[in-house]
């Protein structure tokens, strides 16, 4: 069951995050449907099920882009490993304790992809784009993926429990 939900992950999200929100990009802001589903995944499924969900969507997004190489296989799979360690030590996974961990990890992501694509330009230049480019998009992602986990909680497919929360 497990198999078929990662493999329909895998083949759905990016497609859906290159044509769909393509042209629906609310102030010109895209959400990485990618990263939010490996925030998500570390949350709920731990550090193991984090990472491999991430190095997944990571891999078939370099593969379908014409980006650096191996940047989202890496920082991907960094994204999953790092969630579902914060969610170890939180004492209660919650929608709002996770807002700040997936803020963090969103922007460094973002900071990891823009260094790796242009590596030689100005600091002026580079703290302008983060100011305007990755920080409304990380704060869209942690937004986006606090309310999936609301979502996911209101359908009862999530518990928030004393151990960090799990499917059901």
């Amino acid at each position: 069951m497990y198999i078929a939900f990662y493999l329909s992950l895998l083949l759905i999200l990016v497609p859906i995050q290159v044509t769909v929100l393509n042209h629906v990009s609310p102030w010109g802001v895209r959400p990485d449907l990618c990263l939010v589903a490996t925030c998500l995944m570390g949350f709920l499924g731990g550090k193991n099920k984090g990472m491999g969900l991430g190095v997944g969507l990571g891999f078939i997004q370099d593969l379908f882009s014409g980006g650096a190489g191996i940047v989202n296989l890496l920082t991907k799979g960094m994204i999953g490993f790092l969630s579902g360690l914060v969610s170890r030590t939180l004492s209660s996974t919650t929608p709002q304790a996770i807002f700040l961990p997936t803020l963090f990890l969103s922007s460094l992501c973002g900071v990891i992809a823009l260094f790796s694509s242009r590596p030689h330009t100005d600091w002026l230049v580079l703290t302008h784009e983060f100011r305007t480019i990755l920080l409304p998009q990380s704060l869209f992602d942690a937004l986006l993926t606090v309310g999936v986990y609301w979502l996911l909680g209101k359908w009862r497919l999530v518990t928030s429990s004393v151990e960090s929360s799990g499917f059901r």
